[in-house]
């Protein structure tokens, strides 16, 4: 398991490990739910970047970011580590505002 990797949950679900692997002893993992755009769901670029995951657009939902038990997370179906810049810009917004 490695930070930015991409999990699909059991319910269907895609998510995106946000979690240092410098933390990989622990039992649960920081993850943002990744969701289709649009859907009534307000979005701001910063906040809520879209990437291509699976031959799908999905939109990064980082205000509803959660942990789950590692077990949750099973065999990753791609990663978004390329878009680490991007993806931690996000996190700086939802904490800085800026």
């Amino acid at each position: 398991m490695a930070q930015f990797d991409v999990f699909r949950l059991d319910h269907g679900q895609y998510v995106l490990d946000c979690q240092s692997d410098l933390l990989n002893s622990y039992n649960s993992r920081l993850v943002v739910p990744l969701v289709p755009p649009g859907g009534g769901l307000p979005a701001m670029t910063r906040l809520n970047p879209v990437f291509d995951v699976a031959g799908q657009r999905l939109m990064m939902m980082t205000e509803f970011a959660t942990a789950v038990s590692v077990r949750e997370l099973r065999d990753a179906i791609g990663s978004l580590a390329s878009h680490d810049l991007v993806i931690k810009g996000a996190f700086d917004y939802l904490i800085n505002g800026c």
